[in-house]
């Protein structure tokens, strides 16, 4: 859960529960969101611009584990 929302395009999709295999095989082959991963100054910053309605299952993982942390700095930043 943790690998999948910090490393999406270098996580094997194996490595990854079945649910969200299809979807990180698809984010994996996009080179735009990939340059988008990469340039971000954050994992919140790349998140903001993530395409939640095509990826919901990563999505929705990703803001489980924003979520647990105790900082509401952080989740505000997430959620737009």
């Amino acid at each position: 859960m943790l690998d999948l929302f910090e490393r999406p395009f270098s996580i094997s999709a194996r490595d990854v529960s079945a649910e969200f295999q299809f979807e990180l095989l698809e984010i994996q082959s996009m080179g735009r969101l990939k340059d988008t991963f990469y340039q971000a100054r954050d994992l919140c910053a790349f998140y903001k611009c993530f395409p939640k309605t095509d990826f919901p299952k990563l999505y929705r993982n990703a803001c489980k584990v924003v979520s647990m942390f105790g900082s509401t700095v952080i989740c505000e930043r997430f959620f737009p």
